[in-house]
């Protein structure tokens, strides 16, 4: 064998080694590249499962309070359990805080309710507008002062509910001696009855609250009811014949 011929076998042998080595060298870097992103596709399902448990633990954190807010637990009394569920309802939908008590003297700082609760009541007292302006639209024109001017009162009151203040005592008089004033009007009414059953249970609520003054919450509650039964009142009266003065 000559050289020549010793040269050209080594060659071919170098080239298929070359081609070997090149055909492994793919098959690595698919390999590698299959690997990675199997890893990477298992880091997502990972994270993603974590984030998932995450949630879920979240969300059954969350029930569990409501849960606690509002079930019914064996250990407390039937009177304990409705004032917690009412305390939920109020905390949830109007942003009230359960946990002000009153000072030793009955008030909170000086106010009949704290601010929170004032201003929940302060809102409630612009509903006295409608039964004014229905009674000015049903004609009883003498009857319209007791809603309109209570309105009023209220809404002076309530923005600044300070107990020893003359706004408070002007609140009281107009309230009560209008109230005193359309119950006896609505004596021989088309609507007597059902107006002194809806009155009553307004005064249900405010004597209530009078009871339950130390718990804020439920104390503005009781006075909440008050209100709303007071103004309906007043136009389920409105709604029939009322007899005039003279």
């Amino acid at each position: 064998m000559n050289k020549n011929e010793v040269i050209h076998k080594l060659s071919e042998k170098i080239a298929k080694l070359e081609q070997e080595l090149y055909t492994t060298k793919e098959e690595l870097l698919n390999i590698y590249t299959e690997q990675s992103n199997v890893i990477v596709e298992e880091d997502t399902i990972s994270q993603t499962e974590e984030v998932i448990s995450q949630t879920e633990e979240e969300e059954e954190e969350e029930d569990q309070l409501l849960d606690n807010e509002v079930k019914y637990d064996d250990n407390i009394s039937l009177d304990e359990q409705k004032e917690k569920y009412v305390l939920f309802f109020m905390n949830y939908w109007f942003g009230l805080n359960d946990s002000v008590k009153c000072d030793d003297d009955g008030l909170f700082d000086g106010m009949t309710l704290p601010v929170p609760h004032a201003r929940f009541i302060w809102r409630l007292s612009w509903l006295s507008l409608i039964g004014g302006i229905y009674a000015v639209y049903r004609g009883y024109y003498e009857l319209s002062w007791f809603p309109l001017v209570g309105f009023l009162t209220s809404v002076n009151y309530w923005r600044n509910p300070v107990s020893e203040s003359f706004g408070r005592y002007i609140d009281i008089v107009c309230i009560s001696s209008g109230i005193i004033y359309t119950a006896v009007r609505a004596q021989r009414s088309q609507r007597m009855v059902e107006y002194y059953i809806v009155l009553a249970i307004g005064l249900a609520f405010f004597f209530s609250g009078k009871y339950f003054g130390k718990e804020a919450t439920i104390g503005t509650f009781c006075h909440a009811g008050a209100h709303l039964f007071g103004d309906l009142s007043n136009i389920v009266l409105y709604t029939g014949y009322v007899p005039p003065l003279y």
